[in-house]
């Protein structure tokens, strides 16, 4: 059995519940309109996006094992030297790329960033008086 206190938490218009004084509303928004298959390419090139974050730690680790490598471990071949040495600069270029792809992509994997790739564009119209 619903009691009157009880029924006043769960009713929440103005005046009617003793807890409740006022009741503000702050719903108002946007509303963005997208076909399907546009939606699916943004978000997959965002996607994407979201990878150049990282990429630049795999190479890095990499080339920073092949440097220890060197410095410690006294080569008795000069081809071995050489084959560290040429792997060491390798992937020393391939971080060099990696964090110039994260450079040039910065910003572009934002919330913000997404909102306005989804609204393009597009038509923007006023919704009809009520």
């Amino acid at each position: 059995m619903e009691t009157k206190e009880t029924a006043a938490m769960y009713n929440v218009e103005d005046g009617e519940s003793p807890y409740i004084m006022t009741r503000t509303s702050n719903v108002a928004t946007n509303l963005i309109e997208i076909t399907e298959d546009k939606l699916k390419y943004i978000l997959l090139e965002y996607i994407k996006g979201m990878g150049t974050k990282t990429a630049w730690l795999s190479p890095l680790g990499l080339f920073i094992t092949i440097s220890a490598t060197i410095y410690e471990v006294p080569f008795e071949s000069g081809l071995w030297e050489k084959t560290f040495t040429a792997c060491a600069g390798a992937t020393l270029l391939w971080t060099g790329y990696s964090l110039w792809r994260l450079a040039s992509s910065w910003g572009k994997s934002s919330p913000a960033f997404l909102i306005g790739k989804i609204k393009g564009s597009g038509e923007t119209r006023k919704p009809p008086s009520p």
